[in-house]
């Protein structure tokens, strides 16, 4: 097959979505033609000035009258269904079991080769596990997606073993992990007492405890960059306690915005509660943004983050979400001599865990499944 085309589908924002951005390079450097559907935001500008001119990208937005809900999935869906029929391609990357229902009965009915990327254990995530009817739905989907699939991708090694014992399909890893770059982060000693946390703000990930807990760290900062459903609330939250001064929210920042901000914290946090088995099989995208920052961390004590912190002593684990040892952790990273040797383990794997490694994975499956001469 020569120069291929793609559609890749997806209900996220590219213009925040770093993995797709990689996977999207990754594959215009294997000389796919590139064409996405995604969901319309108001932020969609999506600019990578590392692709060369001639290489071909095109973005289309997706608006919706329903913004949420089962009927926002159901509209988005048959809007994507439309017009992946009208598009000419030899394959379709679906992220995620959202875009999967329209990508598979296209795939069926054009013959098209369907890829199908889980960036996370959909069907268990928080807001989907107490809606059982629901729940089952999205199951239902993604079964029929995945047993329609050419090719299955995943971002961990425990969550792409759990999904081929409930879905009986092997997965690919590929990891979504930055590009090694290196160029040294600032004087580490210089660096401020920030606790740093990017990513969602959702329910399920701690940061109401460690809002909570910033009023026993007189000594510390704590800054979020991102937005989510919690937005308000912690907002809010952060005026009753009286913390304006010492919780900063950033919003939605840039990739170059964030490399340029979490190298100056102290420590990052990555915390997850364990009623989810979307979060317990995780490995979390700012994990890795970490190890690139050079920021040690502070990491839930699951199957992922335990196998890491075997192999490179990035941070430490806590057991449960309690303010008690979340602060003990906290204190740990104020040994100099610790807190040098994580810094030195986080330049230690960033030169083995980095994009220019994980992509060719990619590569290789598109390969071996004759999706590419």
């Amino acid at each position: 097959m020569t120069n291929p085309k793609i559609t890749i589908v997806t209900t996220s924002n590219l213009a925040y979505d770093h993995r797709m951005q990689r996977c999207i390079n990754a594959l215009i450097e294997s000389d796919f033609h590139v064409r996405c559907f995604s969901r319309s935001f108001n932020n969609n500008d999506f600019y990578n000035p590392n692709l060369k001119v001639n290489q071909f990208y095109r973005q289309d937005n997706i608006s919706t009258l329903f913004k949420k809900s089962w009927l926002f999935y159901a509209e988005y869906n048959l809007r994507l269904f439309i017009k992946l029929l009208l598009t000419k391609q030899d394959i379709i990357y679906a992220v995620d079991s959202d875009t999967l229902l329209s990508s598979t009965f296209v795939k069926l009915i054009k013959n098209n080769k369907l890829i199908y990327d889980a960036h996370e254990y959909f069907e268990q995530s928080p807001e989907i596990i107490k809606k059982s009817f629901i729940q089952k739905i999205w199951n239902l989907i993604t079964h029929f997606g995945i047993r329609n699939s050419d090719l299955c991708i995943t971002v961990s090694h425990t969550l792409g073993i759990e999904l081929k014992k409930v879905f009986h399909k092997n997965f690919v890893i590929i990891k979504n992990i930055p590009s090694f770059t290196t160029e040294i982060p600032i004087n580490y000693s210089s660096r401020q007492k920030i606790i740093w946390y990017q990513g969602v703000l959702n329910t399920g990930r701690g940061l109401e405890l460690m809002i909570d807990s910033m009023c026993d760290l007189p000594d510390y900062t704590f800054h979020l960059a991102g937005e989510g459903d919690l937005s308000q609330t912690l907002r809010k939250r952060v005026l009753e306690l009286k913390l304006e001064t010492r919780v900063i929210f950033h919003g939605m920042l840039s990739k170059t915005e964030l490399e340029q901000l979490n190298r100056n914290a102290f420590l990052g946090i990555n915390l997850l509660s364990n009623n989810s088995l979307n979060y317990y099989y995780s490995l979390a995208n700012r994990t890795f943004d970490y190890i690139h920052a050079g920021l040690p961390a502070i990491h839930m004590n699951f199957p992922e983050y335990q196998m890491l912190l075997k192999e490179y002593k990035v941070g430490v684990t806590i057991e449960l979400l309690n303010k008690q040892e979340l602060i003990e952790a906290i204190r740990k990273f104020e040994h100099q001599k610790t807190y040098e040797f994580m810094i030195a383990e986080t330049y230690k794997a960033s030169k083995i865990l980095n994009w220019q490694n994980e992509k060719q994975k990619l590569v290789n499956a598109l390969q071996n499944l004759n999706l590419l001469d």
